[in-house]
């Protein structure tokens, strides 16, 4: 017999993981849009890691950032679900291991910063939040895989491409305002903020369910 269910959005546990999802994914959007359009501001320093500009290890951020984008197309589609969870639950192990390692590493005087904002915060303050939703995200894979929560599949072209279409129109907007300025002034603190509703409206797009379709 087939039946069909109807696509809904992710809510509770699933709505707050993915949320903390696209904000802790935003941290490879914007790196990455900085060092294409304004290069000479993009500096990082991750796990030792560090450099400027797009040379060496900066092409990790558009391939993770890539990566995650596919995570939320295969979140979209409610499909391919073993893939999906190994990239939730290791996007989330990652960080929250770099969290936690920089925290009792450096000890008490380990901060993360963003230049960009004039944001300085304890390592040790974001350790809490990170390591809570690695827990919600265990906790979500775990509801699926029992089918106490299965999500309602979508056909793999169910994108929302009008929501896209504005994704892509933000980009013109963030290089003429990255061009505009010299240094970290307002210009580019609004060219970054471009980025970071591109980024959200990129997730937004690719893991819309649209139709259901036949089980």
């Amino acid at each position: 017999m087939r039946t069909s269910r109807k696509p809904h959005a992710p809510g509770g546990v699933a709505g707050a993981v993915m949320a903390w999802t696209i904000f802790t994914t935003t941290f490879l959007w914007t790196p990455t849009m900085r060092g294409f359009l304004k290069p000479e501001l993009s500096v990082w320093s991750v796990m030792g890691l560090q450099g400027s500009g797009r040379e060496g290890s900066f092409w990790m951020f558009p391939s993770l950032a890539a990566l995650a984008l596919f995570a939320f197309y295969l979140d979209g589609r409610g499909r391919w679900r073993p893939l999906f969870h190994f990239l939730l639950i290791g996007w989330h192990t990652a960080i929250t291991a770099i969290v936690l390692y920089g925290a009792i590493a450096a000890g008490p005087g380990s901060y993360f910063e963003g230049a960009m904002w004039g944001v300085r915060v304890p390592l040790a303050a974001l350790a809490v939040p990170f390591a809570v939703f690695l827990a919600l995200a265990i906790l979500r894979v775990r509801r699926e895989r029992s089918h106490a929560a299965s999500p309602a599949r979508a056909a793999w072209g169910a994108i929302h491409w009008r929501t896209l279409g504005v994704a892509v129109l933000l980009l013109p907007v963030a290089i003429a305002l990255f061009q505009m300025g010299d240094g970290i002034g307002w210009t580019t603190r609004l060219a970054t903020a471009a980025t970071i509703v591109q980024w959200i409206l990129l997730t937004q797009a690719l893991s819309h369910r649209g139709a259901s379709t036949a089980l």
